[in-house]
């Protein structure tokens, strides 16, 4: 991450020294946030998406409504992923002679999963401004990020009492809980936005902005750290083996409004 500050740094330093005499400094900030209700019915199914991102940007203009600078992304999310796929353990009827009830055979199960994460970016733009009226314009804008996370889970919601790895059906006292599995998660994002400004004084333009094309290389990795190994059990973990399937990369190309939504956004050119 330092090295890519460093490289944004210096690829737009020499731009804005140039033209320092030349444009106007701004500071802008937009930011979106949602949520939208599930029709999951369990007691520990989310019950709703939620996302939410902050950018803050720092610009400078060089002339005929282009301007470059640097710009940032505070990102938070929960969001339901395709069902998960396991399997469930079946138990004898008879303990053995430990007293413990010996699994005798396995049956696939689905659970809602959930992905939960927040995380910064950092990257740079450049924009064309294009005049509409006196007070209204059109602004496109053209941008690079970088974003990466340690604090990313998954989240499991089993629909019957169970431990992270071992159905209990006979622990009546016991209370289930969401299985966690955390995540790294990386990003890069190249992309065009476009918005529309109204200007409510000579230094505070109000907009909105939709993306209107956007290519995005997300990278889920094992964490580390947290991760947690059963390689002690006599039995596989089953649900972690489903999880699996979540890691890797993942790649999207197209607009990105209804992943994230319409931005609203005020710019300020106090100089």
């Amino acid at each position: 991450m330092k090295k890519t500050l460093i490289l944004l740094f210096f690829l737009t330093l020499p731009v804005l020294v140039f033209s320092q005499e030349k444009g106007k400094v701004f500071l802008e900030l937009d930011g979106v946030y949602w949520e939208k209700s599930l029709d999951n019915t369990g007691n520990l199914t989310a019950q709703k998406n939620r996302f939410g991102s902050l950018r803050p940007y720092l610009g400078i203009g060089f002339g005929k409504g282009w301007s470059l600078g640097l710009m940032g992304n505070y990102q938070s999310y929960d969001l339901q992923q395709d069902e998960l796929v396991g399997l469930r353990a079946i138990y004898s009827n008879t303990p053995d002679e430990t007293g413990n009830y010996p699994i005798i055979d396995y049956t696939q199960f689905q659970s809602p999963l959930g992905m939960t994460n927040e995380f910064f970016g950092f990257g740079a733009f450049i924009r064309k401004r294009v005049e509409l009226g006196k007070r209204t314009s059109l602004n496109f804008n053209f941008y690079g990020m970088r974003e990466k996370s340690e604090n990313g889970n998954f989240e499991g919601y089993p629909n019957y009492s169970s431990w992270d790895y071992y159905p209990c059906p006979n622990c009546l006292s016991y209370i289930p809980y969401p299985n966690r599995y955390s995540f790294e998660e990386s990003n890069w994002r190249f992309g065009l936005d476009v918005g529309f400004a109204y200007e409510l004084k000579p230094w505070l333009d109000l907009g909105v902005r939709a993306n209107f094309l956007e290519f995005k290389k997300q990278s889920i990795l094992y964490n580390e750290v947290a991760y947690i190994s059963y390689d002690y059990l006599p039995y596989p973990n089953y649900q972690s083996v489903g999880i699996g399937n979540y890691y890797g990369d993942r790649y999207y190309f197209g607009s990105a409004v209804a992943r994230e939504g319409i931005r609203i956004s005020l710019l300020f050119q106090p100089f």
